[in-house]
């Protein structure tokens, strides 16, 4: 999102702790958009709208990134120290990894230092 358009993120995030009963302050607001303001704010507007129809509770800015599959703010930190952190190698360790497949990636990884 742009500077220019904070206004409107304001307006969104009013309404979204409007709908959960959840008093939205400066410094959370600023938190969220902290949180959002690396996606565009259709994707943010469409994120509420899904929040507001789904979520029983005011969701996390993490939460409303998951709605319109936002990327994730941050890798895990296995996946930063391990390859590095744009690699396909990374990639496909993480997700071995996160299935729990901990014998597969080890010989994987035996197979490719032969």
């Amino acid at each position: 999102m742009r500077e220019t358009e904070k206004q409107r993120f304001a307006v969104l995030i009013q309404a979204l702790g409007a709908t959960f009963r959840t008093e939205v302050s400066a410094a959370m607001a600023e938190g969220y958009w902290l949180g959002l303001s690396d996606i565009p704010l259709s994707k943010v507007q469409q994120a509420v709208q899904l929040a507001i129809r789904e979520s029983r509770f005011m969701p996390t800015p993490a939460e409303l990134r998951s709605y319109v599959g936002a990327p994730r703010a941050r890798q895990p930190e296995y996946y930063r120290r391990w390859v590095g952190p744009s690699t396909d190698e990374a990639r496909r360790i993480a997700a071995t990894w996160e299935e729990g497949n901990v014998r597969g990636l080890i010989e994987s990884l035996a197979r490719e230092k032969s």
